[in-house]
């Protein structure tokens, strides 16, 4: 399940997340030009993208960025993924914060804490 819900995830950032990024100008023409796969074929992209992501650190996780889990789908979709995490506890103050700066990362993604 968990692999499943990461893929979908890497599929939508590979199309829309360049998109978002920006509106306009340099971050239009490289979505542009990215050559995404057909559903359900890998890797989802030709060359390898890195989308940067947000999230809380887990507690069952010690490093994302060399998780296994990580890793495989990286190797297997061709997103690479920089990862930002922070503990727990401050999570809900540094996404304000962060939301407040305006310097986004790609993805929030918040694997089931609280707003």
């Amino acid at each position: 399940m968990k692999k499943t819900m990461f893929v979908i995830v890497c599929l939508f950032l590979a199309v829309s997340g360049f998109v978002s990024a920006g509106a306009g100008g340099e971050a239009a023409a490289a979505a542009d030009a990215i050559e995404v796969s057909a559903p359900g074929q890998f890797p989802i992209v030709s060359e390898k993208v890195t989308l940067s992501f947000f999230s809380p650190q887990s507690a069952i996780i010690e490093d994302m960025a060399t998780n296994t889990m990580t890793k495989y789908m990286e190797d297997l979709t061709n997103v690479h993924i920089e990862w930002e995490t922070v503990p727990q506890q401050g999570v809900n103050e540094k996404r304000t914060l962060l939301l407040a700066s305006g310097d986004f990362p790609d993805v929030l993604f918040s694997a089931g804490t609280t707003p």
